[in-house]
């Protein structure tokens, strides 16, 4: 197999374990990874789909201007949803009613109970006070930008 295909299938195979890296942690006791927010499922897609393109066609050889350019479109994607995400996490508008209250029903309470305390926390609070970015976001938009370069990135022949 040709080492940009194995760089570029690489990369998305670690896109692919960032989604259940921590994104974020609320009030400094719950993480949450991209499993727990809405939409998190698209960035599993998006990395699928290019661990795919990145086995396709003949493998000795380096990939094609067709896959190449499907792995830029794959890649910015992946990064342009992590900004997006990015961007709730700080405006305090990601919604995390269901994930805290999923946690308040493993303590015994109840999750209409967690939902509550998630909105009135974000009003009260803000994002910047009550969310704090874990590595797992910020790994997600490097992996989406690096497999761009690695999908153009060819060594010239000697």
């Amino acid at each position: 197999m040709h080492k940009q295909r194995i760089v570029c299938a690489s990369i998305a195979g670690f896109g692919l374990l960032t989604a259940f890296l921590p994104w974020l942690t609320v009030m400094a006791i719950i993480s949450v990874s991209a499993m727990d927010v809405a939409q998190g499922w698209v960035v599993i897609v998006l990395f699928a789909a290019a661990l795919a393109v990145s086995f396709t066609g003949p493998r000795p050889y380096a990939l094609d201007g067709a896959r190449q350019g499907v792995l830029s479109v794959l890649g910015l994607a992946a990064a342009g949803f992590g900004v997006w995400k990015y961007m709730q996490i700080k405006d305090g508008t990601i919604k995390l009613g269901g994930e805290i209250g999923a946690q308040m029903q493993q303590q015994g309470g109840t999750a209409e109970l967690g939902k509550s305390m998630a909105k009135g926390f974000t009003k009260m609070l803000g994002g910047d006070e009550m969310f704090e970015i874990g590595f797992g976001l910020y790994a997600m938009i490097a992996a989406g930008l690096i497999l761009v370069i690695a999908a153009w990135w060819k060594k010239r022949a000697a």
